[in-house]
């Protein structure tokens, strides 16, 4: 099963996932949590955890198509080449941002190009079995981490939910719930998924089955 996070810096992504990961372990053979994206054709010099995700400039009009140009074939690549032999042995795999989150905060990665050239390269970048999108108010994001104003946040919250809506299947989480209590109905969502789409394989095509997350967009708190 393919599973995407999103939401701003302090929504809880990280730990929900580590949560998430013990919860379904009995359900699947393995995990693999990516970051961002495959990370197949380059690697990322620096793991250290960002603080001031904004500190750097913006690259120049070039590098950033030429940057998202590569994206799109990391993704691309990565998919066919890392992710789906992964899914076809049962693993669950989780990632901790995704290709939308540049439309989400384009300084973080400082991309200086049109927005509009994301959108469209969003076309090309393989759709997740299901998207989880954390959602707080800036005054409890803020008590976790303090690297972007509120009015950033803000707008991150807004593009974050706008971009969750396009997905066939996207979870809305109340990221002020307890921690466990995400994890648990993240859980809860994947093996509604799961129990949907084995349905959906053992009985006849004209058999109504409802899914979770389909066509309904949900949203937990």
């Amino acid at each position: 099963m393919f599973v995407v996070f999103l939401g701003p810096d302090g929504a809880g992504k990280s730990t929900v996932i580590e949560n998430l990961v013990r919860e379904m372990a009995p359900v699947f053979r393995s995990h693999r949590v990516f970051h961002w994206r495959p990370m197949l054709l380059w690697r990322r010099n620096n793991r250290a955890p960002t603080t001031n995700p904004h500190v750097h400039p913006k690259r120049s009009l070039w590098r950033s198509l030429a940057q998202l140009v590569a994206l799109v074939l990391d993704y691309g690549f990565g998919y066919w080449l890392l992710v789906r032999p992964l899914l076809g042995r049962s693993t669950l795999v989780v990632f901790d941002r995704y290709y939308h989150d540049l439309l989400i905060d384009p300084k973080r990665y400082r991309y200086g190009g049109p927005l509009w050239v994301v959108r469209l390269f969003s076309g090309l970048v393989p759709d997740p079995d299901l998207v989880f999108a954390l959602d707080a108010p800036e005054a409890i994001i803020l008590s976790r981490k303090r690297e972007l104003t509120a009015d950033e946040l803000r707008r991150q919250r807004r593009v974050c939910l706008r971009e969750a809506k396009k997905f066939t299947r996207a979870c809305v989480l109340d990221s002020s719930r307890p921690v466990q209590e995400l994890s648990t109905l993240a859980a809860q969502e994947i093996a509604g998924y799961l129990n949907g789409r084995y349905t959906q394989r053992n009985f006849s095509a004209s058999a109504f089955t409802e899914h979770p997350c389909d066509p309904v967009h949900r949203q937990h708190g």
